[in-house]
């Protein structure tokens, strides 16, 4: 059995070794239905600077969440990543459900703006 020294290079070796194969099925399809179906494809390049593009962001969201005060950060987490209901937040946070609501209102706002600050997104 072999070791792997870093995860992350075998990772995306894993993905990068995944991405070629898909892209050479996708090629034999291709070629066999259109023509025009090769124009679909993203090229490899194109295909690596998008998940850059999506992992740069996942940083800067990441960084706007942590500045978010601590109860902001745990209604956001608690309702948007555990999928709790508001009334099981308030039990979880001990606080009242009206509560809750107003925490977790402010804590999108504040989001929201600290997002369209990163150019994360548009202004409303």
């Amino acid at each position: 059995m072999a070791y792997v020294n870093s995860v992350r290079i075998y990772l995306f070796k894993s993905f990068q070794r995944l991405l070629i194969h898909q892209l050479i099925c996708n090629r034999k399809f291709a070629d066999k239905h259109s023509d025009e179906a090769a124009d679909l494809i993203p090229s490899f390049e194109q295909t690596i600077i998008d998940h850059e593009l999506h992992a740069e962001q996942m940083l800067r969201l990441r960084e706007c969440i942590r500045s978010l005060t601590k109860s902001q950060r745990e209604v956001i987490l608690l309702r948007y990543f555990n999928n709790l209901s508001y009334a099981e937040i308030s039990e979880v946070m001990e606080m009242q459900v009206g509560s809750v609501y107003n925490l977790a209102s402010k804590a999108i706002e504040s989001l929201r703006k600290l997002l369209q600050e990163q150019d994360l997104i548009a202004a409303a």
